[in-house]
């Protein structure tokens, strides 16, 4: 079986990673800019995460579709989670069969419910924050709810014309529910957003002892490489990698907890003592994981509501902006507001203008 070597160039779109197994990446994997897979079947593509909106959606799609392929339909969607940049987009992928697990389709249909009124619900330096984070990458007006036709609890096969396909769902780490597709033919698994390439890990719920231990059952699988939600095609190093940042962080979080500093006094603290991580992407959210490491270290610790989480990362921010080199994705020079004015215009079960 061809490979392409793990560290192939990082370019936008559908890249080769075995013969029957390509990898959709979107440089440079900052929010939003997710990766998707496909696994390359007998009875057309099985399609592992979509993107934020809709014009990303359409682009994989036709990657996908117009690919040289045959047959050059889409089979299958498989959604690793229910955050928006893996989501959203299924709305434009044209195949009959759309799978989670049970517990992510839940919470994607709750999000499909409650959109409007959490991203409504900011306030205060949330606002500038979100902002940024959308600038003008993203166009949301064309975004529906796609519900699940499949779900699957815990463990699930699929055989495409003897194209065998396993997924794998992991809960309450990353999200309340998280699965990975994986080939053993292919010696390749997708993993959604349990893997990030050289990015300080997005750290949403008290459990980062639990994901660690994740990682070590990801290299029980018989896979070679893995794609993950964002950045470069990694390798088993790079999943003992994750695995070893999860477990170093939650006991810098302990150090500094058990020294009794503050949250903001624990990121400000860890920041200029990253060590080999100094050059990891997304430094601005440590503020958030200090906050989530806390909570698994002390459970009496309060939990943060959304928009007070994104007001907490935009003071880290303007904090260390300009002091410390790869602190966080660059401001946009002349930041519009596209993306986060169509989100918050964003009306996800309302059906679409015709």
């Amino acid at each position: 079986m061809t490979r392409t070597p793990l560290m192939l160039r990082y370019l936008t779109g559908l890249q080769p990673v075995t013969a029957n197994c390509s990898a959709y990446l979107q440089p440079d994997g900052h929010y939003g800019l997710n990766n998707a897979a496909v696994f390359w079947t007998p009875e057309g593509a099985v399609l592992v995460d979509t993107a934020f909106d809709v014009p990303r959606a359409k682009t994989i799609v036709d990657s996908v579709t117009n690919a040289a392929r045959q047959p050059s339909n889409i089979a299958a969607l498989v959604l690793t989670h229910d955050h928006g940049d893996h989501s959203y987009g299924a709305c434009a992928v044209p195949t009959p069969r759309v799978v989670m697990s049970t517990t992510s389709a839940a919470a994607l249909k709750e999000t499909a419910a409650t959109l409007s009124v959490r991203i409504g619900s900011l306030t205060g330096d949330a606002i500038p924050m979100m902002e940024t984070l959308l600038a003008d990458k993203f166009d949301f007006s064309q975004v529906r709810y796609r519900p699940a036709t499949e779900v699957f609890d815990g463990e699930a096969k699929f055989d495409f014309c003897g194209a065998e396909l396993k997924v794998l769902e992991f809960q309450q780490l990353h999200t309340v529910s998280d699965s990975i597709v994986y080939s053993e033919q292919e010696r390749v698994a997708a993993t959604g957003d349990l893997m990030f390439a050289d990015s300080h890990i997005p750290l949403f719920l008290p459990a980062s002892r639990r994901w660690a231990a994740a990682m070590d059952r990801f290299l029980k699988l018989e896979v070679d490489t893995f794609i993950p939600g964002h950045g470069r095609l990694c390798n088993r190093d790079d999943v003992r990698e994750h695995r070893d940042y999860l477990l170093w962080i939650y006991d810098e979080a302990e150090r500094r907890h058990k020294r009794g500093m503050t949250v903001d006094e624990a990121a400000d603290d860890l920041i200029v003592n990253l060590g080999k991580y100094t050059d990891f992407q997304r430094a601005d959210i440590l503020v958030n994981s200090m906050d989530i490491l806390y909570r698994e270290i002390s459970p009496d610790h309060p939990k943060t509501s959304y928009s007070d989480g994104l007001g907490m990362r935009w003071r880290f921010r303007m904090r260390w902006s300009g002091r410390l080199p790869n602190l966080c994705e660059p401001l946009p020079l002349n930041t519009r507001l596209g993306g986060f004015r169509t989100l918050s215009a964003l009306r996800m079960l309302e059906p679409a203008a015709s």
